[in-house]
């Protein structure tokens, strides 16, 4: 169980949350993010992800060197060949898809050769770190070979929910806005209890 543990900004609290050893740590390129990334990150043993929402690659390219990005997360609208563009300059892609009710999993096929991981995450008005959950039993319908992380409000007192996911492709998860005393900054107890708990 991949745990990803994303928003994150201040040094101290990167470095404590990376002590807990999750997978994945990740910081925000888009600016309109309240968890926007303005100084750099600590080296982390977690591998290290950012997040960008219709970034020109020039800009991908220059954080991702900066920060030493492992992979790069496309939560826009982002096409098939930007995603193979990206993964042509040697990172890993997570590539996002907004789900509601109405959402067809079938859109998400075109993208499979274009990604190393698919990211799941409740549609709203704002991209990522709403705190609201989508209906977790609409992963039954998604088919694909791509392996996904599953976000969107996820927090203390649903690990056992999660486990019970029997998805094949169900990789881990993103957390987020459900663990912070403010946005960027990680409760650390609440991150290791559900660490502790999930894995």
């Amino acid at each position: 169980m991949i745990i990803k543990v994303c928003g994150l900004r201040d040094y101290d609290n990167i470095e404590n949350i990376d002590a807990l050893c999750p997978d994945m740590v990740g910081m925000i390129f888009y600016e309109k993010s309240l968890r926007y990334v303005s100084e750099n990150y600590p080296p982390t043993s977690a591998k290290r992800v950012g997040v960008f929402v219709n970034a020109e690659i020039d800009y991908i390219k220059e954080k991702a060197f900066e920060y030493d990005l492992d992979y790069i997360q496309l939560h826009g609208g982002e096409s098939v060949s930007f995603c193979n563009q990206v993964k042509n300059l040697g990172f890993g892609v997570i590539k996002v898809f907004s789900i509601n009710a109405q959402y067809d999993f079938k859109e998400c096929a075109q993208y499979e050769d274009a990604s190393d991981y698919f990211l799941f995450d409740t549609q709203t008005n704002s991209y990522g770190g709403s705190g609201e959950k989508f209906d977790w039993d609409r992963l039954d319908s998604y088919k694909g070979q791509t392996p996904f992380l599953l976000s969107g409000g996820i927090t203390t007192g649903d690990e056992r929910r999660i486990k019970k996911i029997s998805h094949a492709m169900m990789a881990g998860v993103d957390i987020n806005s459900g663990f912070e005393l403010q946005p960027a900054l990680k409760d650390i107890n609440k991150v290791a209890l559900f660490m502790k708990k999930l894995k």
